[in-house]
C-alpha cells in the first residue's frame, strides 16, 4: 500500500506535501523476513504505472523478491499517517518504553532469527 505521511510533525491541515513510502502488513512482514535472511517473496497485484514501479523498487531495495507480482488493474491501496504535533522526547518514551526497545525486549517469547 502507498503510505502518505506528513513531513516532520505537521498535522494534515499544516502540510503542503506528503512523504511517500510503501507498507502494509504483508509488505512489512516480507521486509522483516528479508532482514533476517529469509528468502521472502511478495505476491500481489499492482497496476502497471510509475507508482507500482516505485513500490517494487522499494521492496527490492530491502531484499524482497518481487518476481511474483502480477500487473493489472488501475488501483493501489493508499493509507495516510499523521505523525502528530509532538516530537518524541525522552519523557514521551518513558510513558511507553516499548517504543524505544526492540520487540524481543518486551515480548519474551519473541526470538529473532540469527
Amino acid at each position: 500500500m502507498l503510505h502518505l505521511s506528513t513531513p516532520g510533525y505537521l498535522r494534515f491541515s499544516q502540510a503542503r506535501q506528503f512523504d511517500a513510502t510503501f507498507g502494509g502488513g504483508e509488505a512489512n512482514v516480507a521486509v522483516s523476513l528479508a532482514n533476517y535472511g529469509v528468502d521472502a517473496h511478495f505476491v500481489t497485484r499492482l497496476p502497471k504505472n510509475d507508482i507500482a514501479d516505485m513500490c517494487t523498487a522499494e521492496l527490492k531495495g530491502f531484499g524482497v523478491n518481487t518476481d511474483s507480482i502480477v500487473y493489472g488493474g488501475d488501483r493501489v491501496g493508499i493509507y495516510y499517517l499523521e505523525t502528530g504535533a509532538v516530537e518524541p522526547t525522552e519523557d514521551n518514551l518513558k510513558a511507553w518504553p516499548q517504543a524505544a526497545s526492540p520487540p524481543w525486549a518486551w515480548a519474551p517469547n519473541f526470538s529473532p532469527r540469527t
